[in-house]
């Protein structure tokens, strides 16, 4: 993982990513570090989390068949699923308008 983040910090040079972007890489690396530890003796970790994103595999069934326990599997996915930003709700409307 960490020499994939030293090649994009590469490519990219001193430049900041726009928030939205900084934001879906920071998603993506963090995808990679949560499932490199079951992954990364046998796959491309982040070659797979890119299959998982785009729905071409499942992960579930990808740790199964290297032979992870179902509690292993369950620590993966949660792992993968801490990655997740909190989801922010608005506050409801009071109804109450200024003068």
């Amino acid at each position: 993982m960490r020499r994939f983040i030293g090649l994009g910090l590469l490519i990219l040079g001193c430049q900041a990513l726009p928030p939205a972007q900084q934001a879906t890489f920071d998603l993506f690396a963090c995808r990679v570090d949560a499932l490199e530890p079951y992954t990364g003796a046998v796959y491309d970790t982040a070659q797979l989390v890119r299959q998982a994103v785009l729905g071409k595999t499942d992960l579930v069934r990808v740790l199964l068949g290297m032979g992870y326990t179902q509690a292993q599997v369950i620590e993966a996915v949660e792992a993968w699923n801490a990655c997740e930003p909190p989801v922010v709700t608005p506050a409801p409307a009071t109804g109450l308008t200024q003068s």
